[in-house]
């Protein structure tokens, strides 16, 4: 890993020693509707709608988004860290995709690390918010311009679209909590996983 990949993961917790475990406790049918409603009541007096979730077209459930993960696990006392799983290169060896472990950690009453839940997230080139050559450029907007009956403009494929390597990273990184958020809080039931909204890489209209 590069020193700027290794920048790039934050520390907040230090990863469980081996043959630590999260001990599993059995709730009762009223405990368990507690802490559902619990989160209910986080979502109404602590989250704010647009900024924390929201409702994603094509979802039924609001959409957790990363801040809304990382309050979910400061609420319930839960710490996180992440981990790089791989790093994917192309034939000529450049920065392809990336996912990334999220970890997420409690400490028990004698100070104990334990790890609570771990989930993956990936983000590449292979997707177009992030990645599109000039032919899929230029044929996005022939068909805008096709559909706004206007010419074509040549410079909204001079050149292929690709996002910074950074951006990569913190969505990777991003998806990784946002999962491993729902699962450590048990939350999964109430919000759905954060679904980017798809901005055009060209930016502007876009035919329907």
């Amino acid at each position: 890993m590069s020193a700027t990949e290794e920048a790039l993961v934050p520390e907040i917790l230090p990863a469980p020693a081996p043959g630590q475990y999260v001990p599993r406790l059995v709730l009762s049918a009223a405990e368990a509707r507690n802490q559902v409603d619990a989160i209910k009541e986080m979502q109404r007096s602590v989250l704010t709608e647009n900024v924390d979730y929201g409702m994603v077209p094509g979802t039924d459930r609001p959409a957790l988004f990363k801040s809304g993960g990382e309050l979910l696990l400061k609420v319930h006392g839960l710490g996180h860290h992440f981990s790089v799983v791989e790093v994917e290169r192309d034939e000529h060896g450049h920065k392809f995709g990336v996912t990334y472990r999220c970890h997420v950690t409690g400490t028990l009453s004698m100070g104990q690390v334990v790890e609570v839940s771990t989930c993956d997230g990936y983000c590449g080139y292979d997707e177009t918010k992030y990645y599109q050559s000039t032919t899929q450029l230029e044929a996005r907007e022939r068909a805008n311009a096709s559909y706004y009956k206007r010419q074509p403009k040549p410079q909204k494929w001079a050149e292929e679209y690709r996002a910074p390597w950074n951006t990569v990273v913190k969505m990777a990184q991003k998806r990784a909590l946002v999962g491993a958020a729902l699962q450590a809080t048990a939350a999964s039931g109430l919000f759905t996983q954060d679904v980017e909204d798809l901005v055009d890489a060209g930016g502007g209209e876009s035919a329907p």
